[in-house]
């Protein structure tokens, strides 16, 4: 699955690539949700070969009973000054 987050954002989304989402939420569940990568779904998205590093997008698995996917979410943790980071995705992808 993959989550795009908002460009720009409000605070700005991390920069950092490494940086690691502390919950991810998708249909306001946060249960069998595993974080894989900062990188969108590149050219193909049912091939996962092609997909590209971005600081836009969150990969990651979920089970597939709980599918059809709406909404998610991203809680990065918070910034310098203690401002929260948390982001709506603006499209949600389901690998198929």
């Amino acid at each position: 699955m993959y989550l795009e987050l908002p460009n720009p954002g409000a605070p700005p989304v991390p920069g950092n690539i490494n940086l690691v989402p502390d919950v991810i939420t998708i249909n306001g569940s946060s249960s069998n949700i595993t974080y894989v990568s900062r990188f969108s779904y590149g050219a193909d998205l049912s091939n996962e070969a092609d997909d590209t590093q971005d600081t836009f997008w969150v990969k990651c698995a979920v089970s597939p009973t709980n599918a059809p996917y709406t909404t998610g979410e991203d809680d990065f943790p918070d910034g310098t000054h203690g401002n929260s980071r948390i982001y709506t995705a603006i499209n949600v992808f389901e690998k198929p």
